[in-house]
């Protein structure tokens, strides 16, 4: 089974130039993710720590998964927990955010 390690932290990214850093949350970095390439049909497993002071969830945006590994208020990550999400994904390709 392929595997992916995401974790969110805090950190802040500068925006604009001639501003202030802006605090963000992202995915191995200060802002979004990187990209998760999954074949069609493959059983995956994605590990989401969390970094963060604060629960969070992580939301597989027009990802045809499972209700209960789709994120929101059911699967919360507590603050210096890791979620399992597990799933298969049977869809055309696709770009989802």
């Amino acid at each position: 089974m392929r595997e992916y390690r995401l974790a969110i932290a805090a950190g802040q990214a500068q925006l604009s130039a001639g501003l202030a850093p802006t605090p963000t949350w992202g995915y191995r970095g200060a802002i979004l993710g990187p990209s998760l390439r999954i074949p069609r049909g493959e059983p995956i497993r994605i590990l989401v720590h969390n970094g963060l002071d604060q629960s969070t969830t992580t939301h597989w945006h027009g990802a045809h998964v499972p209700g209960d590994m789709d994120g929101g208020p059911q699967s919360l990550i507590a603050p210096g927990r890791t979620w399992h999400y597990h799933y298969t994904i049977d869809q055309p390709e696709a770009t989802l955010w």
